[in-house]
């Protein structure tokens, strides 16, 4: 997951983070000695150091050393608070920016997902991922980074103890290891399970609101809401109270902590006490382990603080992980000309083992040609068409054009061709323009002509033009001109191929009349192929055929209307 630049730049906040962790050492040790010289001047002379820094200042006496030393000081906490500052920013900044980049891979490798793979799939699954698997291992990422540099910081200080007093600092080792474990082992089951309750629940919220935004008018008029808002409530309530958990088990580590470490501070105390029957003689020695403690705690509970993050989130990582594992379309651009057939040769397709969708399909395409296929919803209608498009693999059989196989590697160029028209037309929230162009380079001249080509473009010139927005869901259009808009978009890329699964289904009887005469208007160099259950749909098609359980047969159109599966396909 990680890049090679990345995993230098990792490598470089490791080496701030020995660096960092180096300074704090310096500074708890400069706090001691300015302590050190300032309660007892006699030691300036017992320290080869002191003397050193007392023959290199000038000073002729030890009061005006002790000031310089002390404002040498306080401009060393400021460069260590600087640089510490710095270090957070950059850890904070490497870890933002994998998230960018594998929202960015994530959502890339989203729209290169085969369709096969992709209809599998759950828009709010899909949503979690994106928007809340990848934050979640970003924290990831930081916790581990924080984790690195507050571990070399509580080793630079622990060596610093050892080199003090080993036995001591031993004893104190082993009482905090045993009660960090005790902690790790208290908190981190259930971290984990909040956890995967939160993803479970946040997948769940985004559904129950995808579900209300899809079916709003429908909502309004049923005259109860409190079932549906029960559904989204309890999603909700499952994620709160995760997230309480979450919050209440990171910040429970630090007060067990500072408690732990304050009885442990009193035991010194009142061992030196018991020990030397004087505690003046080694305050030096006291003072030490009470500044290392104050140090070393906030940086045990940052590492616990991290650690049940990570324990909270892992679940990110794996989804992530699993979804990075899905198959990817790789296909390409070789050269692929359409002047004249697709040829399809005893295709069969089949989703899994036990359903056969189409059986031993064959049938010619010449360019140019307008081609229906009529029968019952579920016959594989759209299906067969979803093939010639590229988007399904059939499980035997080929389709050729001009006689060249449909390869990965002219799927590109293939699809490049093709304009699609879909039943169920979505337009996001932006303006006519957007919603035609989709992406693809904008090119006006073009916009107004298939604009024109649609009808549409009168209607909009009433409004705001070719930025007339269309409202969420295209709430602010009508049916008719929802479908114009989306054979403009079809038309924008100068297809060859037109498909037109269920376009006008929706419509009224008038308003598809018109549209299909726009349709069948268009340049006769362009293949149309119609998917509907009209038959005033396609009677100006040049061949008609039925499709039942899976079978391909043509149908004349003197016989057209005799037809029982026609006369189905009407009804």
């Amino acid at each position: 997951m990680l890049q090679p630049r990345d995993k230098r730049n990792l490598g470089l906040l490791l080496i701030l983070s020995i660096i960092v962790s180096c300074l704090e050492t310096c500074a708890l040790s400069a706090v001691m000695f300015f302590i050190s010289v300032a309660t007892n001047f006699g030691s300036i002379g017992q320290s080869k150091l002191a003397q050193w820094l007392y023959t290199a200042s000038g000073c002729t006496t030890y009061p005006n050393f002790i000031l310089l030393l002390g404002i040498g000081l306080i401009f060393f906490y400021i460069a260590r608070a600087g640089i510490a500052i710095g270090h957070i920013y950059l850890m904070i900044r490497f870890a933002q920016g994998r998230y960018k980049d594998w929202s960015r891979k994530i959502f890339k490798d989203f729209l290169q997902l085969p369709y096969q793979a992709f209809v599998t799939k759950t828009s709010a699954k899909i949503s979690q991922i994106l928007f809340g698997a990848t934050g979640n291992t970003c924290q990831v990422i930081n916790s581990l980074l924080t984790i690195s540099a507050e571990t070399f910081t509580v080793g630079c200080i622990y060596f610093m103890l050892m080199y003090v007093n080993w036995k001591m600092t031993c004893v104190l080792t082993l009482l905090l290891a045993v009660k960090t474990g005790f902690i790790v082992k208290l908190f981190s089951q259930a971290l984990t399970k909040a956890g995967e309750k939160s993803r479970f629940f946040s997948t769940k919220t985004a559904k129950s609101h995808g579900d209300a935004h899809g079916n709003f008018k429908m909502l309004k008029l049923l005259p109860n809401h409190t079932p549906i808002i029960n559904v989204f409530e309890q999603a909700t309530e499952g994620v709160a109270q995760s997230n309480i958990l979450n919050v209440t088990l990171q910040g429970t580590p630090r007060f067990m902590l500072e408690t732990i470490g304050f009885f442990i501070l009193i035991g010194i105390i009142l061992y030196v006490i018991y020990r030397y029957n004087d505690a003046s003689n080694v305050i030096s020695t006291v003072s030490l382990y009470a500044l290392a403690f104050y140090r070393l705690l906030p940086s045990l509970n940052k590492i616990l603080a991290s650690y049940n993050q990570m324990l909270f989130s892992k679940y990110a990582v794996h989804d992530i992980y699993n979804f990075l594992q899905l198959p990817q379309e790789k296909i390409g651009e070789q050269p692929l000309p359409f002047n004249n057939n697709i040829t399809i040769q005893n295709l069969s397709f089949s989703y899994d083992q036990l359903k056969t969708i189409l059986t031993n399909v064959s049938l010619t395409i010449p360019k140019g040609q307008r081609i229906a296929f009529i029968g019952e919803s579920g016959a594989g209608k759209s299906t067969l068409v979803d093939i010639i498009m590229g988007l399904y693999t059939p499980t035997s059989g080929s389709i050729t054009v001009d006689g060249i196989p449909l390869t990965p590697e002219t799927m590109g160029t293939w699809r490049n061709k093709i304009g699609y028209v879909p039943q169920s037309i979505y337009l996001f929230d932006g303006t006519v323009a957007e919603n035609v162009v989709l992406g693809r380079p904008y090119d006006e001249h073009k916009l107004i002509d298939v604009l024109r080509r649609a009808r549409i473009y009168d209607d909009l010139l009433t409004k705001g033009g070719i930025h007339t927005r269309v409202g969420d869901m295209a709430i602010m259009i009508s049916g008719g001109q929802r479908q114009r808009i989306a054979l403009a978009r079809a038309l924008y890329g100068d297809p060859e191929l037109l498909v037109f699964d269920e376009a006008t289904s929706a419509l009224d009887h008038i308003t598809e009349s018109h549209i299909m005469k726009e349709i069948y208007a268009l340049d006769q160099h362009k293949t149309i192929i119609i998917i509907a259950h009209r038959l005033t749909t396609v009677e100006q098609c040049d061949v008609i055929y039925t499709l039942e359980k899976g079978a391909l047969q043509h149908i004349e159109k003197n016989n057209l209307k005799h037809s029982p599966s026609t006369h189905q396909a009407t009804l």
